[in-house]
């Protein structure tokens, strides 16, 4: 299979943008294709449609058409640097990875026409800011708030030395790629519900991307306004690599981080189990009774809280459509 990479840029430049804008598209399709099959048509208040075997989803970008990105060839990235695994030299040595140029435009044109997509306009940041925006483009623009600057002026990689072979890249080779990926019948990799879907768009890998997101509200208001009632304030720890300790405060339809004092329970879990709940993989109360979550404190208070959560990821699709559709 041949891969392409860009500059990786958000939190901790850990993000890859190419393949989270196909992400996206893809979650849009799904979005409309379950919206129609639930027979609610929620996303048709904002325009969405199926044209044919398009989803049109009418959505300003603020972006640059003329921007470039700047992409490289996994293939030529093995075919420079796995040669010289293992082999000892005295000096050092620099391997030039030539990338390739795109503009904004032109990728979104390639991209929206391979994954069936229409209605994507990029507008000047002026436009954006003055016009009203539909719930789609504010709930895109806030959780994709940390490409910004890609969306203006992406970095490249360093110009070096012409390579003696020629490695191009094809947009539309990469979709087609990607599409076969995601849509394989062996394919565990990625979640099939949206909310797992939503997650990835926005690369949440840890537990403290998941909650700061939850807080900011880039996703799961549905969830917190429908806990309207509650107050109450959970302790989440999470044992692993990126180990996560912290109050978290579920109130008056938000949520906040706060002290431990004034949690009522405390939830222990290692980070796999974490990543399964929150990408609907593992049923909550499964989880609680098969001993890979640990209540401490209020037990009646924790089970409350997981007995809810695992209600609410039942019908995640639903919340999910419902909360891009802007609906109350």
């Amino acid at each position: 299979m041949t891969g392409y990479g860009g500059q990786a840029v958000g939190e901790g430049k850990s993000t890859s943008t190419v393949y989270t804008f196909l992400k996206t598209l893809h979650f849009l399709r799904e979005c409309c294709k379950r919206d129609i099959e639930s027979g609610r048509m929620r996303l048709a208040s904002i325009g969405v449609a199926l044209q044919g075997d398009t989803t049109h989803a009418p959505m300003r970008v603020s972006g640059n058409p003329e921007a470039t990105i700047n992409l490289v060839s996994i293939d030529q990235l093995v075919d420079t640097v796995i040669p010289q695994i293992g082999q000892l030299t005295k000096q050092l040595q620099t391997h030039h990875i030539v990338g390739q140029d795109f503009d904004l435009g032109e990728t979104r044109d390639q991209f929206c026409a391979g994954m069936a997509v229409s209605g994507i306009e990029y507008v000047p940041d002026h436009a954006f800011e003055q016009q009203p925006r539909n719930s789609l483009e504010e709930r895109f623009f806030r959780a994709t708030r940390v490409y910004q600057p890609y969306m203006h002026a992406a970095p490249k990689f360093a110009l070096g030395r012409e390579t003696k072979q020629v490695y191009l890249i094809d947009l539309l080779t990469l979709v087609s790629e990607f599409k076969a990926q995601m849509n394989g019948a062996d394919n565990q990799a990625h979640p099939d519900n949206l909310g797992g879907m939503s997650l990835e768009c926005l690369g949440v890998d840890s537990a403290q991307h998941y909650f700061d997101r939850l807080i900011e509200k880039d996703f799961g208001f549905d969830f917190l306004g429908r806990w309207r009632d509650m107050n109450t304030c959970i302790r989440f720890s999470i044992k692993g690599l990126r180990c996560f300790d912290q109050t978290i405060q579920f109130s008056n339809e938000s949520a906040c981080y706060t002290s431990h004092d004034a949690a009522v329970c405390r939830y222990e879990m290692n980070e796999e189990t974490f990543h399964q709940i929150t990408y609907n993989q593992l049923d909550p109360k499964q989880a609680f009774f098969k001993g890979l979550v640990i209540i401490e404190g209020d037990k009646e208070a924790g089970l409350k809280f997981a007995f809810f959560l695992s209600d609410y990821l039942k019908h995640v699709d639903d919340h999910v459509i419902t909360e891009l559709s802007g609906i109350k």
